[in-house]
C-alpha cells in the first residue's frame, strides 16, 4: 500500500494556498511542555498521557471543522487552514477554549499557533520558527506569526513577528 505521509498533506495543502494568493494559515496547537510535566508528577501514567494526545485531534477537529489535522510532534497538531487574521484568530480561540473546557484536556495549558501562509513561497511558511517569542509564555495563548518578509528571509537571525492575539 502506498500511503500519502500526513505531513506531504499538510505541505501539499500549505502549497495549495501559497499559490491561490488567498490569504491563510498554518493554525498549530500543542501542550505546553512544563504543564504537561505537571500533570505526569500529578500520577497521570504514560497510557492517560498517550490518550489525551490521542484524543485530542478529533476534539479539535470538532471544534475547528473542514482542517486536516496532521500529528507534527509528540503534543504537537497542525493543519493549513484558509481565511484572514481574525477569521482565523477567531478559530484559534475556539480552539483553545474548547480545549480548556473539556475535562481530559483542561489540566494542560495549551497553546495555538497561526503562521501565516507567505503567499507563493510555501517554504517560507514551512520553516518559519516562532519558538523563541512564545518559549515564556506559560498561559493558554493564541498567537499570531507574519514570517520574515525580506528577500533575504534564508539568511540567519531573520526573526518572524508574532502577535499574540489572545491569552488567559
Amino acid at each position: 500500500m502506498n500511503a500519502e505521509h500526513p505531513h506531504r498533506r499538510l505541505v501539499a495543502a500549505v502549497e495549495e494556498i501559497a499559490a491561490s494568493g488567498r490569504d491563510g494559515a498554518v493554525l498549530m496547537f500543542e501542550a505546553e511542555g512544563s504543564s504537561l510535566e505537571r500533570l505526569r508528577q500529578g500520577g497521570a501514567s504514560d497510557e492517560q498521557v498517550a490518550a489525551i494526545f490521542l484524543e485530542a485531534p478529533r476534539v479539535a477537529g470538532s471544534l475547528v471543522p473542514n482542517a486536516e489535522w496532521v500529528r507534527t510532534g509528540w503534543s504537537r497538531f497542525e493543519c493549513a487552514v484558509p481565511g484572514d487574521r481574525e477569521a482565523l484568530g477567531d478559530s484559534a480561540r475556539t480552539l483553545i477554549k474548547g480545549l480548556l473546557c473539556h475535562p481530559d484536556f483542561c489540566s494542560l495549558r495549551w497553546r495555538a499557533t497561526l503562521t501565516r501562509i507567505f503567499p507563493g513561497e510555501a517554504l517560507r511558511t514551512l520553516v518559519c520558527d516562532p519558538g523563541y517569542d512564545l518559549a515564556a509564555a506559560k498561559t493558554w495563548v493564541v498567537a499570531w506569526v507574519d514570517p520574515y518578509a525580506g528577500d533575504d528571509w534564508k539568511e540567519s537571525q531573520r526573526y518572524p513577528t508574532t502577535t499574540i492575539l489572545w491569552e488567559d
